[in-house]
């Protein structure tokens, strides 16, 4: 039995004629919640017939036909899916040849295109449905931070041409200490890397701690981003202030945002590398609700995160109203 991985912008040809198409979870567990394949051609439904609810098969491609995930109406894929979809293809031989996907993350989406069956003579070319970029594999807060960013977008990531540039700055003065004992700077981190896979795919972001001794923060599995960057904190003097001119590299991309994570609003804002204007900088302010009000300039977007709960623990509001306001600049954008 030939079997094809299908990854990147490859396509593989398989001879023409019904198409078995197949969803199962990656995990080996059955399917229960409700999502279903669909296939398109254009703006009509392709010709299928329903071999149940995990598969269908697709009897004539007379032109390209899109294939779905979709979930039941009204409703989004849960945050813990990860599908494999397989498309099986009977070429005479009794040996049929099978072209997988190994992995779908449709988490937090309605709906999402996987597929894209094209006839090209006796062929049909198997592919991805073109654009965009593997989402992480995120786990903890930053996953339900990803899955409700892809929600208010309605897509798994921005549109082609609005994604920016991120990078990650965290305030290391001895004023932070509260917040990194609570566990607020981690849960702030956590929450920016998972709205990053959205409006940045394909980038890992690396923490800056500006203090008594910067130090660039990484991690292998960006889900513990958070976790180490408070290890690293706690693991070093604090400084007596916070350098807001260091939250300002110079020769940033035109479509650069720094999120800075503090706990107070500075009174000036570093300029772009030409003096122009400010630079595009996303403040991440820690227990001040009224740090909103002291906003210094027009042009900076800021997050205010009170301390939520008896010991900071974040509620699913709570999680949605910070990646609402993480992500509204990009969403402003794109309308």
């Amino acid at each position: 039995m030939p079997t094809y991985i299908l990854e990147g912008d490859r396509a593989v040809p398989v001879p023409r004629g019904p198409v078995l198409i197949a969803i199962a979870e990656r995990s080996g567990a059955a399917l229960t919640t409700g999502v279903r394949l669909v296939a398109r051609a254009g703006d009509r439904p392709a010709a299928v017939f329903d071999a149940g609810h995990d598969q269908i098969v697709v009897t004539d491609i007379p032109a390209p036909v899109t294939i779905s995930i979709a979930a039941p109406d009204g409703m989004a894929v849960s945050a813990d899916s990860d599908y494999v979809i397989t498309a099986t293809v009977e070429d005479g031989s009794g040996d049929p040849q099978v072209v997988v996907v190994p992995s779908v993350r449709a988490a937090g989406l309605e709906s999402m295109g996987v597929l894209v069956l094209t006839p090209i003579g006796d062929t049909v070319s198997v592919a991805r449905v073109p654009g965009g970029v593997a989402s992480l594999a995120l786990t903890g807060l930053a996953r339900d931070a990803q899955v409700a960013a892809r929600r208010m977008v309605r897509a798994d990531q921005l549109p082609d041409g609005h994604a920016v540039s991120p990078s990650l700055v965290v305030d290391g003065s001895a004023s932070m200490l509260p917040w990194i004992s609570s566990g607020a700077v981690g849960r702030a981190v956590d929450a920016v890397v998972g709205v990053c896979d959205v409006i940045a795919p394909g980038i890992t972001l690396t923490c800056q701690i500006e203090g008594h001794s910067p130090q660039a923060v990484s991690a292998a599995d960006p889900s513990t981003l958070g976790a180490r960057v408070t290890a690293a904190l706690e693991g070093v003097p604090l400084a007596r202030g916070f350098s807001f001119e260091s939250a300002s590299p110079e020769g940033a991309a035109r479509n650069a945002v720094r999120y800075v994570v503090t706990d107070a609003v500075p009174t000036s804002l570093p300029r772009d590398a030409e003096g122009q204007g400010p630079s595009r900088i996303h403040l991440v302010v820690l227990g001040d609700p009224l740090a909103a009000q002291l906003q210094p300039d027009p042009h900076l977007s800021m997050t205010v995160i009170p301390e939520f709960g008896a010991e900071g623990d974040w509620r699913p509001d709570d999680l949605v109203a910070v990646v609402g306001s993480l992500i509204a600049p990009h969403l402003a954008t794109t309308n």
